[in-house]
């Protein structure tokens, strides 16, 4: 039924938001799931709610994810992850304990984002939005540089790209631009690995910003807004938002859900081709 309203009320490409690919790594109790070891057939499941979302011409794009340590510990108490980094009490939840991937479930998680893809087009969808991992302390091919921390999300785009071509599925990828915290992922660092994957063939990029554990959007704004580290923050995500944040080298799509700060800059300017809501 929200599908439907959506479609309704003029959206042009509607995502279903955190839909894990491994029911033993939930971002939440209520999550929608696409795991392939499940007993019901999941294309018929997801169809009725992708027709609903395209009933009145809008893309639907499911977003798909793998929630690393954010897994409530009242879920499981020892998720799986990129290395054992445990995510401190947030959103009123405690974490898990996590275990860090070996290279044989790493190329198990690849498999099931294919899967998890190729079930969704069946049930017709037009593509799929997935996460890109953040917390990675590894000494492998996984971990260390950026090349070895980008290579995890790379392969996952070039294994769905095998089975389904762009002319037919497209894909996203939502990341961070800047996570504001000490020891995350920089401006920087995001600028090249969007051009990786783009070049890898990522079709459109949703860029956000922040973290899990310090949520901005929680709480009593006017107070927090007014608390020093805020403020620098804050200050931050207006220089990173517009226009400074376009990552100019990508010649895709970009989706921003920063700035709600400033609605008129948003549709001022000309290097964001969509705007987006949440619920």
């Amino acid at each position: 039924m929200h599908s439907a309203e959506l479609a309704d009320g003029g959206a042009g490409l509607i995502c279903f938001g955190n839909i894990p690919i491994s029911r033993h790594n939930l971002e939440n109790y209520n999550n929608a799931i696409l795991d392939p070891d499940q007993p019901w057939d999941a294309v018929a499941a997801f169809a009725p709610a992708i027709k609903a979302a395209k009933s009145r011409g809008a893309l639907c794009m499911p977003q798909l994810n793998f929630p690393g340590r954010q897994v409530p510990d009242f879920l499981n108490k020892n998720p799986k992850s990129s290395s054992d980094v445990q995510l401190e009490p947030s959103l009123l939840k405690t974490y898990g304990k996590p275990t860090p991937l070996t290279k044989d479930e790493i190329q198990d998680l690849i498999r099931r984002f294919v899967w998890a893809s190729e079930t969704l087009a069946k049930a017709g969808a037009d593509g799929i939005v997935f996460l890109s991992p953040k917390v990675n302390k590894r000494t492998d091919e996984y971990g260390g540089s950026l090349a070895n921390r980008a290579r995890f999300i790379l392969e996952i785009v070039r294994a769905i790209k095998e089975k389904l071509p762009s002319h037919s599925f497209v894909i996203g990828a939502k990341l961070n631009c800047q996570d504001f915290t000490k020891g995350g992922s920089s401006f920087a660092e995001q600028c090249v690995v969007t051009t990786w994957l783009e070049e890898a063939g990522v079709d459109f990029f949703d860029i956000s910003g922040g973290v899990y554990t310090d949520p901005a959007w929680k709480g009593d704004m006017p107070k927090i807004a007014e608390r020093p580290v805020r403020k620098e923050r804050g200050r931050q995500v207006q220089e990173l938002s517009f226009p400074n944040c376009s990552l100019p080298s990508l010649t895709k799509q970009l989706f921003y859900r920063m700035g709600t700060r400033d609605e008129e800059g948003i549709i001022a300017s000309r290097d964001r081709n969509y705007r987006g809501l949440e619920r």
